[in-house]
């Protein structure tokens, strides 16, 4: 017997299982789409039944842990045993926690793959429970963070090293400009490197700082600076460093050293032993000249290279400065030994004085001397004259004569006259030995002067056979000099002109004296001559008469200084002095004074 369902019934079948087929179709896809999901997330979802120790991983979970879902069978002690031995106590302590408060467990830790890779997980768990409180279920998740946690590091490392990069650009600004401020200040290098090798110390991260300058060819030590606990370079480190870097540095390369222990291009030993394990030399120039060179050395290997940017900048504004206090230096030196110079030309031109003083007063009394003999007779004359008159009068007395009154009084009258005439020329001499020289001006008439020192030599003069002749302008403007002065310039051209006739053989000559007002460079002069007969001056010998003791007489006739003083004097007052002596023979001395604006009229 056949049994055949109702055609209802199995429409129903049908159905169902239509229904079936599509519910199952949409498990799939959701179940398709929650693993790609955890792909894409690197989230893996697992269930632990702790009262039948059954445990689901989904393909995520397989993936993360390392393990093959054909092959590998999960359960709960899987699971605690791939964690890593130093996050275990952790791990642990947390899941109690969660148990104890019931709370959700949330914790990162690292697990350890079959392979050896360690990974680092979030791991997520909820708790459920049932009626009596026990723990019938407990499903999470699990999240690879590795690759999260390796950018979170490195954005953490760019981060601290742009923050590490700003605080260095920050310090290197700040370096600099102390730098600058310190370098252009008007101090000697000797005392400014110090305080700049103290900053560079601060703001590079360096341990020394040691600068060399350039000197006649060769690095010379100037000053270093280091941190504490580093003690300083000794001098056998800086000639050793001065060796070993500077004459590398000097040529205008700059040397880095990162660590010394493993870097054997160079005989650093001096550095180790002071404690310094990375060095840099760099150069400092001023247009392709190399001026100094700066040493840096840290205790630990730094990368020097690495700001060999800034160490450009450094340099620059250092060799501006370094070369700023080396001319800084240069003109101290120079204003001292100005200063030098200048006190010992002064003192050498007070010495001058004193001598220029002391010729003076060689020379007036040069100049007495040679007056003496014309002094002594136009003293006799007077004397002679009172003599005989006081001789006549004794001899009337003697013999009881009459004498009228009227010839006594002449008589007594001329010896008067005689002893004023005497007194004059006395007084004259005295004057002329005081005065001559001395600043004090007075208006003067020089054809005064001129005869008066004429007068004082002319006895003397024609006792030799010399005669002097006046041609003399009446009247001339007054000029604003010393008369004893300008009577020393004439009795001195006077000399000269006696010694050139005397020179000659013969008998005597002739000396004349002139003169007259001129008018030169719209201004008006009284100009004066001596002009002598002698054998004239050889033109070799006329261009150094003015020469300070340049003489052509013997030493017992001149000095050398009658010329020069008597310049001297002549254009102390404004004037000038010059000598001709034209071939035909003789010498011609012409004089030249200012009048004054105040005394072009005549002396009354």
């Amino acid at each position: 017997m056949t049994l055949t369902r109702h055609p209802k019934k199995r429409r129903k079948d049908a159905d169902d299982e239509s229904m079936r087929s599509q519910r199952q179709a949409t498990f799939n896809e959701i179940d398709h789409r929650l693993r790609e999901l955890e792909a894409l997330t690197n989230v893996g979802h697992w269930v632990w039944f702790p009262l039948t120790n059954e445990v689901y991983w989904s393909e995520e979970t397989f993936r993360i842990f390392g393990r093959d879902p054909s092959s590998f069978h999960p359960d709960h002690q899987c699971f605690d045993a791939a964690i890593l031995p130093d996050d275990r106590a952790a791990f642990f302590a947390e899941s109690e926690r969660s148990l104890r408060e019931r709370d959700d467990m949330r914790i990162a830790h690292r697990i350890v793959r079959p392979d050896g890779t360690i990974r680092q997980v979030l791991a997520l768990a909820v708790i459920a429970r049932n009626g009596d409180g026990k723990v019938v279920q407990v499903r999470g998740t699990l999240q690879d963070i590795t690759e999260q946690q390796e950018m979170q590091q490195t954005l953490r490392a760019q981060q601290q090293a742009l923050e590490r990069r700003a605080s260095e650009r920050t310090s290197e600004i700040e370096c600099l400009n102390q730098i600058a401020m310190t370098m252009f200040r008007q101090l000697p290098l000797s005392e400014r490197a110090p305080a700049v090798l103290k900053t560079i110390v601060d703001g590079t991260g360096a341990d020394l700082a040691a600068l060399f300058v350039r000197d006649a060819g060769a690095m010379c030590f100037v000053a270093s600076s280091t941190r504490d606990g580093l003690r300083a370079p000794s001098p056998t480190d800086c000639q050793t460093l001065r060796k070993c870097l500077c004459a590398l540095a000097a040529k205008g390369e700059r040397i880095y050293a990162t660590d010394l222990a493993t870097d054997l291009r160079r005989d650093c030993r001096h550095c180790l032993d002071a404690g310094m394990r990375s060095i840099a030399a760099l150069p400092l120039s001023v247009d392709d000249s190399v001026l100094a060179v700066l040493c840096l050395g840290a205790r630990t290997p730094v990368d020097f290279p690495a700001r060999d940017s800034f160490f450009s900048l450094l340099t620059r504004n250092l060799a501006m400065g370094v070369q700023n206090s080396l001319l800084y230096d240069g003109a101290r030196r120079y204003a001292a030994e100005l200063e030098r110079q200048i006190e010992a030309r002064r003192k050498a031109e007070q010495e001058l004085l004193v001598q220029r003083a002391q010729a003076l007063r060689a020379d007036r009394l040069r100049s007495l001397g040679e007056m003496a003999a014309g002094i002594a007779h136009e003293l006799n004359q007077p004397l002679g004259g009172i003599r005989a008159l006081a001789e006549q009068t004794l001899i009337a007395m003697r013999r009881n004569w009459t004498v009228d009154p009227a010839d006594l009084r002449q008589e007594l009258q001329m010896i008067v006259e005689q002893a004023d005439r005497m007194s004059h020329i006395i007084n004259h001499v005295r004057l002329f030995a005081r005065q001559a020289g001395k600043p004090e001006l007075t208006p003067t008439d020089m054809n005064e002067v001129i005869e008066g020192s004429a007068g004082m030599v002319r006895a003397q003069f024609q006792s030799r056979g010399i005669a002097i002749a006046m041609e003399l302008t009446s009247p001339v403007p007054a000029v604003s000099v010393n008369p004893f002065s300008m009577e020393e310039v004439f009795l001195n051209l006077l000399s000269n002109a006696r010694d050139a006739i005397e020179s000659l053989p013969g008998n005597g000559g002739t000396i004349t004296m002139r003169s007259s007002t001129v008018t030169s460079g719209g201004r008006q002069w009284v100009c004066m001559e001596v002009g002598d007969c002698g054998p004239g001056i050889p033109s070799a010998v006329l261009d150094r008469i003015f020469d300070p003791f340049f003489t052509t007489k013997s030493p017992d006739r001149g000095t050398g200084l009658g010329l020069p003083i008597a310049r001297s004097i002549v254009e102390s007052f404004g004037g000038s002095i010059r000598v001709e002596s034209p071939p035909a023979g003789g010498t011609l001395v012409t004089v030249l004074l200012p009048v004054s604006e105040g005394l072009k009229g005549n002396l009354p």
